[in-house]
């Protein structure tokens, strides 16, 4: 399977500028859709500050839980399952509960393959995808129940123009260097803590077994 072609669902060059557009969407829909979306917009920014703190903390302390090989929070499974789920389930009336129902569980595993190609990829452990996974779910939650009574009816025009932005957008992140935000982290971390030189798991792993030689 390509998994990395799954990568990108959880990109945060792909989310966020989608997340803004439906903001922008679902703003007009009346008062009760743009404070519900408000909320949503500052759940998922909440998650995303969560995941950076996590980073950074292990980067220039070293934390984590080593028994599980659990470092930080997957940032692509929290925008993944943090978004899609949403974003498919609202796109369906709320008389259409079926329907409405099958595109959330089609968001969710969307979400749910976009976290485990970061582990089939090498880049995330797995106990890290399933963190980022409950954080993201944590917050489709929350943002299903607000917008329970709302849907976003699209025109054929602006579906078109859609789908287009987001296939350009998702195209770009594949073919364009990705951001380096773990780059940020680390000098953040360093910066932070002192250290001269971030934690790397291996780093990591080598001071769990010398105090356990001790």
């Amino acid at each position: 399977m390509g998994w990395h072609w799954l990568t990108p669902v959880g990109d945060l060059l792909l989310v966020w500028p989608t997340a803004l557009l439906t903001a922008g969407l679902l703003a007009r829909r009346g008062a009760q859709s743009a404070s519900a979306i408000r909320h949503w917009l500052l759940w998922l920014g909440g998650a995303c500050l969560l995941v950076a703190a996590s980073k950074v903390a292990f980067y220039g302390w070293g934390t984590g839980v080593r028994a599980w090989n659990l470092t930080c929070f997957s940032g692509h499974a929290v925008l993944a399952l943090g978004f899609w789920p949403m974003l498919l389930a609202i796109l369906v009336p709320p008389r259409r509960r079926r329907l409405r129902i099958a595109m959330l569980c089609l968001g969710l595993c969307l979400g749910v393959l976009a976290g485990l190609s970061r582990v089939m990829l090498g880049v995330h452990s797995l106990s890290e995808v399933l963190a980022g996974i409950a954080l993201g779910g944590g917050v489709a939650w929350l943002a299903l129940r607000a917008l329970r009574a709302t849907w976003l009816p699209l025109d054929r025009g602006l579906v078109a123009s859609a789908v287009l932005l987001a296939l350009a957008v998702w195209g770009g992140s594949r073919l364009a260097p990705p951001l380096p935000t773990e780059h940020w982290f680390r000098q953040v971390a360093t910066a932070l803590s002192g250290d001269e030189e971030p934690y790397s798991r291996r780093r990591w792993r080598h001071a769990e077994q010398m105090r356990g030689r001790h």
